[in-house]
């Protein structure tokens, strides 16, 4: 069974090269990835723009009562890579729904991937410069 996958799954993908398959999935979604990097070590920082718009309104809109959460969960092991996730809790709704806002995909479990990852996200939310968060 396993070779049937892997004959399987071998075939649909673009070459063996996975770094030459991520680089070409990050052209084809490029509202989608943000920025790659693969020296000295592989980080992808990824997540879907519309997502990340959403959460800043939601972050300017937030009552005082119940304002809203970011959290970031470290770390998943996916296969070969691990993956960091920035979590967005939309209180603006009953629900108050989770979401994955942005996606931290990196080969190697080292502070730097995450030193890398922090910074852009005043880029991602700047919501954060005109308000006071706590970090």
């Amino acid at each position: 069974m396993e070779n049937a996958v892997y004959s399987v799954n071998s075939n649909k993908r673009l070459s063996q090269d996975s770094i030459y398959n991520l680089v070409e999935i990050a052209y084809d979604l490029q509202s989608f990835v943000h920025k790659m990097s693969v020296f000295p070590h592989l980080t992808v920082i990824c997540g879907s723009t519309q997502i990340v718009k959403h959460c800043n309104l939601a972050l300017l809109s937030s009552p005082t009562d119940t304002p809203a959460i970011l959290s970031y969960d470290t770390t998943f092991c996916l296969g070969d890579f691990y993956v960091s996730v920035l979590l967005f809790r939309m209180t603006v709704f009953n629900s108050a729904p989770v979401i994955p806002a942005l996606l931290l995909i990196h080969d190697c479990k080292t502070s730097i991937t995450h030193q890398e990852f922090f910074p852009l996200l005043v880029t991602f939310f700047p919501t954060f410069q005109t308000l006071k968060y706590h970090w």
